[in-house]
């Protein structure tokens, strides 16, 4: 990555509206050489859709290369944070999360992207489990009160948290393709990442699966879920929206 560098991103979840729910931008703001690895600081910026100016976060991630890898944080492209205001119908504004994970202390929840991809069948899956502590707000719940809490300050708002608990099983390269963005048209990898996830007592398997650019990065991400070998749904996706080099 070169100094100065800026990516875009849109996430799309279903339940928002037009499913969007968070713009991110990722800006390398300084690249050093250091023991025997070259480290770029990012900041990554999550913005609202409904409301840019007040609903945003910001927070700075060191990504490492060392000579043969890249090693990206395994929710490097999540959103962070998503906001009430986007997820929510309601005509009144609040300014306060809808979703909040919380960051991953495990230092080995990365993934290992090979600098040359050309001829890579599989990747090193650097840790298996990863578990990640996950807060929701809402109205009151249907299905009760059990584990929410009143959020101070709000009329009628709630919270709960969540662990989530994802198993990686295998991290394959399947092939290329040509993917089109709005930030153009790009040469990319498929790498499919399988795992068992678990959340809130259910388990079900999901498949990321990532277009990846060597020069760009991460062009395009969609995690399906499955029931078996059924596919269920589509949880979120991830699209590159630009890119400045």
């Amino acid at each position: 990555m070169t100094k100065g560098a800026k990516l875009e991103y849109m996430v799309y979840t279903p339940g928002y509206r037009d499913e969007k729910a968070l713009k991110m931008t990722f800006e390398v703001t300084n690249v050093a050489d250091s023991a025997g690895g070259t480290f770029s600081t990012i900041t990554k910026k999550g913005i609202g859709i409904k409301d840019a100016e007040n609903d945003h976060y910001e927070k700075t991630i060191r990504l490492q290369c060392d000579g043969k890898n890249l090693l990206i944080p395994f929710d490097f492209y999540s959103a962070d944070t998503t906001w009430f205001n986007d997820a929510s119908n309601t005509i009144v504004k609040r300014h306060l999360f809808y979703t909040g994970n919380a960051p991953i202390a495990d230092p080995d929840a990365h993934y290992t992207i090979p600098l040359v991809l050309e001829g890579a069948a599989g990747l090193a899956i650097a840790t298996k489990q990863i578990k990640q502590a996950f807060t929701k707000t809402g109205e009151l719940p249907t299905q009760g009160t059990d584990g929410w809490h009143k959020v101070k300050g709000e009329s009628g708002i709630w919270s709960k948290d969540y662990e989530m608990l994802t198993i990686i099983k295998a991290i394959k390269v399947a092939g290329k393709e040509k993917v089109t963005t709005a930030a153009g048209t790009f040469e990319c990898y498929i790498i499919n990442v399988d795992c068992d996830f678990q959340f809130n007592g259910a388990t079900l398997v999901n498949r990321y699966t990532m277009r990846y650019n060597p020069e760009a990065g991460l062009v395009k991400m969609e995690i399906d879920m499955f029931s078996g070998n059924r596919k269920i749904g589509r949880s979120g996706s991830v699209e590159l929206l630009s890119v400045k080099k």
